[in-house]
């Protein structure tokens, strides 16, 4: 993706809608295929082509739902570990979102996470209140 500062909000959503789709129709290349593929420098102190996850997903909240003759329950992430430095999990339940943030303990402390997210929410208000500023005006 290309930022520019005289973007519009609305032009920056739609450039990531476009991006989204267009990496949804690779979404079934294997991560170490991926990996093999691009070959970058190893590391045992991080990930080979990122250190920083964001996942969105939208539930119909249920606490349990019957598929196929099997009963699958909704269950909380409680995660305590992470294979990123930074791990932000947006899950849309009955119209809310829940998020969940998981973090490199070497890397960064809660105070630090607690400023990131508010941070975080500062700039989602933003972002929603006027889709015709330019991203430079944020």
């Amino acid at each position: 993706m290309q930022l520019d500062g005289q973007m519009s909000v609305a032009q920056l959503f739609e450039q990531v809608r476009h991006t989204v789709i267009e990496g949804q129709s690779h979404q079934d290349l294997p991560f170490d295929h991926l990996v093999e593929a691009l070959q970058p420098p190893r590391s045992a102190a991080y990930n080979p082509l990122f250190q920083v996850m964001c996942n969105v997903q939208r539930w119909e909240f249920q606490q349990s739902r019957e598929l196929a003759g099997m009963t699958v329950d909704y269950l909380v992430n409680d995660a305590r570990a992470t294979k990123f430095d930074l791990n932000l999990e947006v899950t849309e339940l009955d119209h809310r979102l829940g998020c969940c943030l998981t973090y490199s303990t070497d890397l960064f402390d809660e105070p630090r996470i607690a400023q990131m997210a508010e941070h975080w929410l500062n700039l989602l208000q933003a972002l929603l209140a006027d889709p015709q500023q330019r991203l430079s005006e944020l």
